[in-house]
């Protein structure tokens, strides 16, 4: 069954540092290797959490 608020467990696994300013999303894939990461800063960032904690694909955005 799912688990209920009260059951869950939290714990850091890794940190992710590249951006430069707060971010405000994250979303992952269906697999969930993948995160894609949402910045004030402003880019997005692809990270790969199979391989190294670099993101893979690092996008522009413009902030309003």
């Amino acid at each position: 069954g799912n688990p209920t608020p009260n059951s869950l467990s939290v714990r850091r696994v890794t940190v992710l540092c590249d951006h430069e300013s707060e971010v405000f999303i994250c979303v992952w894939n269906p697999t969930h290797d993948l995160l894609a990461s949402g910045s004030g800063d402003p880019t997005a960032r692809i990270w790969n959490l199979q391989g190294t904690r670099e993101p893979e694909i690092v996008l522009r955005h413009i902030v309003f």
